[in-house]
């Protein structure tokens, strides 16, 4: 698991600006692809991920335990799809 600041960090070791710049850097990167998906929007990140958000339709279901009928309304899911180029990376490594 990487986290933020290891991102930070690693940057920082990496190109040679501060640790504390790098992590402004990727938290106002982090905020803005938050931002995006909030707002309904996909995130590409070429040659490597898109994020979206969609809707799933609410459906009819019975509740295993209690043999209740229910209804699942409309919700929102987050997705995300790998793209070819990646998905073929990880198949040979």
């Amino acid at each position: 698991m990487i986290r933020n600041k290891d991102l930070a960090k690693h940057l920082s070791k990496e190109i040679g600006v501060s640790e504390k710049d790098w992590a402004k850097i990727v938290n106002i990167i982090f905020d803005k692809i938050k931002k995006e998906l909030l707002n309904g929007s996909d995130v590409t990140i070429y040659e490597f991920l898109t994020l979206g958000v969609k809707e799933a339709i609410g459906r009819n279901v019975v509740v295993p335990s209690t043999k209740v009928l229910m209804e699942a309304k409309n919700y929102k899911k987050v997705f995300a799809k790998f793209s070819v180029s990646f998905r073929n990376k990880i198949k040979k490594s």
